[in-house]
C-alpha cells in the first residue's frame, strides 16, 4: 500500500510539472498587418506566406535582431527587425536600407488579435 501511495505522489508531482512548464509563445509567430494591408503570417513550424513580401511563401528563422527569410527557390533575404508595444498593441517593425534615398526605412507591422 505505502508503495502504491509513493507511485501515485510520484504521478501527480510528474503531471503537476508537466502542466506548469507551458511552452513559451514566440510573439512572432502570427499575423501582422502593414498600413497597405499587406499581411506577412509567420508559423509556429518556420514556414511564413505574404501578399506581398519576399515571394509569397518560404520559411523564416531569426539570429539576434534579424529574420532571415528563405523562398522557395532558395532565394534569402536577411531583415534587421525591432518589436514595440504600445497602447495595447504589438508592431513588427523591419529596419531596411532605402535603395533610392540611401539610409534606413522603417516598415510597421501591427499583429492581428483574433
Amino acid at each position: 500500500m505505502k508503495k502504491l501511495l509513493i507511485f501515485l505522489l510520484i504521478i501527480l508531482q510528474l503531471f503537476t510539472v508537466m502542466a506548469c512548464s507551458k511552452k513559451e509563445d514566440n510573439i512572432l509567430v502570427g499575423t501582422w498587418i502593414d498600413k497597405d494591408r499587406d499581411t506577412l503570417t509567420l508559423k509556429e513550424n518556420g514556414e511564413y506566406e505574404s501578399t506581398h513580401y519576399y515571394d509569397k511563401e518560404g520559411t523564416w528563422k531569426v539570429e539576434e535582431d534579424v529574420l532571415i527569410f528563405k523562398t522557395l527557390f532558395d532565394k534569402e533575404k536577411e531583415i534587421k527587425y525591432k518589436i514595440e508595444e504600445k497602447e495595447k498593441k504589438i508592431y513588427l517593425i523591419f529596419i531596411e536600407k532605402d535603395l533610392i534615398f540611401g539610409g534606413d526605412k522603417e516598415t510597421k507591422f501591427v499583429k492581428e488579435i483574433k
